[in-house]
């Protein structure tokens, strides 16, 4: 503990965790397990990545999405096979500028990767969860719970612009009003479409996280839940994705920073990594999706134990149990507040009537042991 000016403080590590139970129960409900099969049918023949997070700097979203781009770029072929949905949670301390940032990044990925046979698509999409609520004062009381998504690529209808396509020698042209995709090897548009329609179609309508049953879904769906804080304390996200895969007999693949508090709790069955090492943290998307049955099991056992043993009611214990073991202990020791040579001095003349008493121990010699 900390001794601090004669008062003693107490410390403990006490991780907390969450009832994984009341997650089995809400994967069991009807809206969710509809909505899974609804997002098993978007999703056909897709990898899933997914990430929740709030929009700050030390969530290290921007790291993630570059090491998603990274891992693009060194593997274009899966473009069309993976997916990265990163649901952002707004509130009053959301970042503005990093919430452009990240429209940017978003804009800059799909436009490179999109995919335009049959419906044009992109692999990330970015959900925001906008919280709104009456202010009392200066808290605010949560009523309501709003999502959207962003559109895949920006028509920019002022300006012309090209955007080449991965996987092909094809590019867009997109102008004031309509939208025109090319082959390179001619001069003529193999295909044009509207802006509005084009844009209208880049939109994920159909996802969305406005509700702990969607949420509850989605964490069910995901083949691999990526956390990328680079400083956070405990984040029980990860907690809830691996109750979620298991209550409905998947595995749960994890993506931790190794700076994140909820790695050192999970570490032995995630992988980890340093989201400042944008190869690196690539190398483990990639780590992630190339893993054997096997290994994906053994993993999941891991996690699954710890999240089954270290749940919220024993955190609870443990604390309840710390907490009268160091009132018991305070209540057997006496403690004496040291207080300013100058407080005392200034009190000592501002009075007449003075009274002084002296103990032996503690005061005019050292405590000593009597063993």
């Amino acid at each position: 503990g900390v001794d601090f000016y004669g008062h003693f403080t107490h410390v403990g590590i006490l991780p907390t965790g969450i009832d994984p139970h009341k997650f089995h129960g809400m994967c069991k409900a009807k809206t969710v397990q509809r909505r899974l099969s609804e997002l098993q049918t978007e999703f056909k023949g897709k990898i899933v990545f997914l990430g929740v997070s709030s929009v700050l700097a030390h969530e290290g979203l921007i790291q993630k999405f570059l090491a998603f781009e990274e891992l693009l770029n060194q593997r274009p072929e899966l473009a069309n096979r993976v997916v990265l949905i990163q649901i952002c949670n707004l509130s009053y301390r959301s970042e503005t500028g990093l919430l452009a940032r990240l429209h940017q990044l978003v804009v800059r990925i799909n436009s490179r990767h999109a995919n335009i046979i049959g419906k044009p698509s992109g692999p990330l999409y970015l959900i925001t969860r906008r919280k709104y609520g009456r202010k009392k004062g200066s808290e605010t009381r949560t009523d309501d719970t709003v999502s959207d998504s962003i559109v895949y690529l920006d028509i920019d209808r002022s300006l012309d612009k090209i955007l080449p396509l991965a996987n092909s020698d094809s590019f867009l042209q997109s102008g004031p009003n309509s939208v025109m995709i090319y082959s390179g090897s001619g001069n003529s548009p193999i295909a044009t479409t509207s802006a509005r329609t084009f844009a209208e179609t880049q939109t994920p309508s159909s996802l969305k996280a406005d509700s702990d049953m969607e949420l509850c879904a989605l964490l069910s769906f995901a083949d691999v839940y990526i956390s990328c804080s680079i400083r956070a304390g405990m984040n029980i996200t990860p907690f809830q994705y691996a109750a979620c895969r298991s209550a409905v007999g998947g595995t749960a693949t994890l993506i931790l920073s190794e700076f994140a508090g909820v790695a050192h709790s999970l570490g032995g069955g995630a992988l980890l990594a340093n989201p400042w090492d944008t190869d690196g943290l690539a190398k483990q998307f990639i780590q992630a999706i190339s893993l054997g049955f096997e290994e994906r099991r053994q993993l999941h056992i891991n996690i699954n134990s710890y999240v089954n043993t270290h749940t919220a009611a024993r955190w609870m214990r443990k604390l309840v149990t710390r907490l009268k073991s160091a009132q018991k202990e305070l209540s057997q020791q006496a403690y004496l507040r040291l207080i300013e040579a100058n407080e005392v001095k200034t009190a000592f003349e501002a009075t007449k009537s003075r009274l002084l008493i002296f103990d032996y121990e503690s005061v005019l010699v050292a405590p000593q042991s009597l063993g």
